[in-house]
């Protein structure tokens, strides 16, 4: 209503004085171009997709209204109830924040979008886990478009994209000194394959950190200046990717990918799923663009792999309830029903005979078996078989 859109012009009006204070004037003006971009490529999305029914109408996120006040501008966009991506792509409590069936699913949604956007000749530019709202149902929204380029506007991008995610055609680019970044497919292919390539990993390695710790390069020391730390590993890159480099330190690639534990331990006896998987994400991120995974055939890859690893759930799943008909056989117990009672067993004491639960299963099912002959109930994990 109007009383919310007056709140946040007086909240921007405040903001955009402590800006201009800070900000040199062609700064300010350089980041209301980028506002003004940002909220007329994703107004035009928008439209599209709510005319023709497409995928980007769930999947990128719904903008209202561009203000203007001439010294600052800014635009309404919804809220998004989800949680960033980034923030998934960690532990908690020992265990991996996504399961391999919802990372795959995320990628895919995304590898989705950005083909969406290559079609309406648009390059997203700064794809990274940063930009991305994971909602509870698993679907995800894209936002932050900032960066995002329309081929058919021939003006010059300011931005380059988030450090990490940046293509080493790009990162070469600022090695050299120059500015004329590329703006194409392959840039988007790179940085949605670092995310697949980092997530995969024991320790979330981004490609070039990855590189970075296979050749002993510290990390960016806290006194040091961003901007200058990222110039000088450019330089490094640069030099050794050159094509007219022939020594011992030549890059090639970045290292190969072993995958975390968890995904190991779950991929045992599916070697060919877990081989497709690592060659995607190594697709994906080839050094010579040229030589990356077109995005049609990422898509399909991965469709292939979502449909393996739920044949693979459903297996072990399978096996875990009949672990529990042999408990069943063993023991009498009855089975009654199944569902999420995490939040009910968590602080129970261990069953005499049994191990106490040794991982948090918070969204995991449970088998209920309640005995004729003894009360209390005894709850199965339908996919471990722990009791």
């Amino acid at each position: 209503g109007e009383e919310q859109v007056e709140s946040y012009e007086s909240i921007c009006e405040a903001i955009g004085e402590e800006i201009i204070d800070a900000w040199e004037a062609e700064e300010v003006m350089d980041l209301q171009e980028t506002i003004k971009k940002e909220f007329k490529i994703m107004k035009k999305l928008q439209e599209e997709s709510e005319q023709n029914g497409g995928y980007l109408k769930e999947h990128i996120a719904h903008v209202e209204a561009l203000y203007d006040k001439g010294t600052y501008c800014f635009f309404m966009m919804e809220y998004l109830d989800g949680k960033p991506l980034v923030e998934l792509l960690t532990k908690i409590n020992g265990k991996r924040a996504m399961s391999l069936s919802m990372l795959v699913s995320v990628i895919l949604q995304k590898a989705k979008v950005l083909n969406c956007l290559h079609l309406n000749r648009i390059i997203f530019s700064d794809v990274s886990p940063n930009n991305t709202m994971v909602f509870d149902t698993g679907e995800v929204r894209e936002f932050d478009l900032g960066s995002a380029k329309d081929l058919k506007d021939t003006s010059q991008n300011p931005v380059m994209g988030t450090p990490g995610y940046i293509s080493p055609e790009n990162i070469r680019k600022l090695g050299s000194g120059k500015t004329d970044w590329v703006f194409d497919v392959w840039r988007d292919i790179f940085a949605l394959g670092a995310i697949l390539y980092s997530s995969l990993r024991e320790d979330y390695a981004i490609p070039d950190r990855a590189l970075r710790i296979d050749r002993e390069i510290p990390e960016r020391a806290a006194s040091q200046n961003r901007v200058e730390w990222l110039k000088g590993w450019a330089a490094y890159f640069t030099q050794y990717t050159d094509p007219g480099y022939t020594g011992s330190q030549k890059i090639n690639a970045y290292p190969e990918l072993e995958l975390a534990e968890e995904y190991r331990d779950f991929l045992k006896g599916e070697e060919k799923c877990a081989q497709s998987l690592i060659n995607l994400a190594m697709g994906m991120i080839e050094i010579d663009p040229r030589q990356r995974m077109p995005l049609e055939a990422i898509i399909h890859r991965l469709i292939d792999l979502e449909r393996e690893i739920q044949r693979i759930e459903q297996k072990r799943e399978a096996a875990a309830e009949k672990k529990a008909r042999d408990i069943h056989e063993a023991t009498g117990l009855e089975f009654h029903e199944k569902g999420q009672y995490y939040e009910e067993i968590k602080n129970l004491p261990p069953l005499e005979g049994f191990p106490e639960l040794s991982e948090p299963y918070k969204d995991d099912e449970f088998l209920l078996y309640t005995h004729s002959g003894v009360g209390g109930k005894i709850y199965v994990h339908a996919k471990t078989g722990e009791v």
